[in-house]
């Protein structure tokens, strides 16, 4: 849907830049995906209401986690978005390098919201939540987004397009916090 979205605004350029940040996407959220499995089974291991306290702790624990790497990233890649996006510019295009530069600023603004949904479903299903951890992942992954990154191209162009996932993020992170804060959890 992305690369679709992208060719139709920008030509090539617009799917290398989308290339650039979604190779580097794949390593930041691949972090959060650990987090998210290393507290799988400890939280499987404290079931129950006896278990509340150290389950409550451990959840806490890896969004704190989620939300400092995401910090630091976020603001490494904001400072040095333009060497980032050369790094994989072996032709030395400017208007790649702009383009991907600018759309890294935007679309990783998602780090703090991926990061909350993908730990936040790990400990969903974990704790004996299935259906509220199906639903983060689904609406995450593939409900919201084609609707969303359609109705923010049209809207906004290629800026629509980087905003994309910041929002959808955004959205199913409202409603993964409701669910990772509900009382008989």
């Amino acid at each position: 849907v992305f690369n679709f979205l992208i060719l139709g605004l920008s030509g090539n350029t617009g799917v290398a830049a989308y290339g650039i940040l979604a190779n580097i996407a794949l390593v930041l959220v691949s972090v959060f995906t650990g987090i998210g499995q290393g507290i799988q089974p400890v939280v499987s291991r404290y079931a129950g209401e006896n278990g509340r306290q150290q389950r409550d702790r451990l959840r806490r624990y890896a969004l704190c986690a989620s939300l400092l790497l995401a910090l630091l990233a976020y603001g490494l890649i904001g400072i040095f978005a333009v060497p980032i996006a050369e790094l994989f510019n072996r032709d030395h295009t400017p208007i790649l390098t702009s383009i991907a530069s600018e759309g890294m600023r935007i679309y990783f603004v998602s780090l703090f919201f991926s990061g909350i949904n993908i730990v936040a479903a790990a400990f969903l299903s974990s704790a004996d939540c299935p259906k509220q951890a199906f639903a983060v992942s689904i609406l995450r992954g593939f409900v919201l987004i084609i609707p969303v990154a359609w109705i923010l191209s049209v809207l906004f162009g290629l800026t629509g397009i980087w905003m994309a996932v910041p929002v959808t993020e955004a959205i199913v992170c409202a409603l993964a916090v409701i669910f990772l804060f509900r009382k008989n959890m």
